[in-house]
């Protein structure tokens, strides 16, 4: 009987993987920070699902918080100039700060949408491109 070349790559996941990846996401890359440590200790590899699904909820954290750390200070620095900072005020109150989605900003919603979207993509086995995101992460994996 003639062979039918190589089997196509099993997209299946096991499910400690999805977990992984799904609780990365919802902890903006803690729970992946520590299965990193957990398996260099042990001595165990880390799958290629799990490690992109890591390092891209890390990447996603860094940024994050890089963003808001700059968009501080803007905001800041834009509050001292007398017609700009009732703008920036109006502007920041009524996307940041103003209750309208079930308790949350237009911001927070939409933030806690895209990391539930990654959670759950990631929990279904399944890898979420982000445009130059998921690039660096391959490139650096």
């Amino acid at each position: 009987m003639r062979g039918y070349g190589k089997p196509a790559k099993n997209n299946y996941f096991e499910l400690s993987d999805r977990l992984i990846g799904a609780f990365s996401y919802l902890t903006i890359g803690f729970v992946g920070f520590i299965w990193l440590i957990i398996a260099a200790v042990t001595g165990k590899t880390v799958k290629p699902f799990v490690r992109f699904q890591i390092y891209q909820s890390i990447f996603i954290s860094i940024l994050i918080y890089l963003f808001n750390l700059l968009l501080g200070i803007i905001i800041n620095v834009l509050a001292y100039i007398p017609v700009i900072s009732s703008i920036v005020i109006f502007i920041v109150f009524n996307l940041a700060q103003n209750p309208v989605i079930f308790g949350f900003s237009i911001v927070h919603a939409a933030f806690i949408l895209s990391i539930a979207y990654l959670a759950w993509m990631a929990f279904t086995g399944r890898q979420v491109e982000i445009p130059w995101i998921s690039s660096t992460i391959r490139q650096l994996g």
